[in-house]
Formats: C-alpha cells, sequence, structure tokens
C-alpha cells in the first residue's frame, strides 16, 4: 500500500516537510533523499538545495525540506528516502501539494 497525504496552500505559502528516524541505529548514520514528482512527470528524481527547496540536514536524527510554492507547485508530489548502512532503506508518505 502507498501512503500519502494532501497539504492545500493558499497564494504563496512556504511547504515545509519533516522526517525524523524513530530508531536509532548501531554504527553508521543515516541519510536522507528528499525527491519531488512534478506534475505531469512519470516519476519521482532527487532535489537538492536551491531555488526553491532548501533542505536542513541530510544526515542526523531529522532533516527538513522547505519549498517555497508558486501556482506551478500545485500537484507536485514530495517524499524521502531514509537510508542506513545496516537496514533496508525506508521510503516516507508522500505529500501532494495542491492550491486552495
Amino acid at each position: 500500500a502507498t501512503n500519502s497525504a494532501t497539504v492545500d496552500l493558499a497564494g504563496a505559502e512556504d511547504l515545509l516537510l519533516v522526517t525524523a528516524a524513530t530508531v536509532a541505529p548501531v554504527g553508521g548514520d543515516i541519510s536522507y533523499q528528499w525527491q519531488v514528482k512534478e506534475s505531469g512527470s512519470a516519476r519521482f528524481s532527487n532535489i537538492t538545495a536551491g531555488g526553491a527547496y532548501a533542505i536542513s540536514a541530510l544526515d542526523g536524527a531529522t532533516s527538513t525540506l522547505t519549498v517555497t510554492t508558486t501556482a506551478d507547485t500545485a500537484g507536485d508530489k514530495y517524499r524521502c528516502v531514509v537510508s542506513h548502512a545496516e537496514a533496508d532503506s525506508v521510503t516516507s508518505t508522500t505529500v501532494t501539494a495542491t492550491q486552495e
């Protein structure tokens, strides 16, 4: 089953998404890779910080993605892939941004 959620944005609000590891791993660091699937796109692609995207951290206990939204953001989907060398990767809930 696919986890998903929808966030309604009014105007030019920033979208703030947070992912946190709920279990502390033994040995090695947790890493985060934020991804976006733009409206009309067939697949998710990795996000790098810059432009409309700010990322607080790519390792550690939490990672926050801030998206400066525009009308073009409506329908975009966001998720985070959490990885650790000693475990399988886990993909977060997918969040779809919509405009009110």
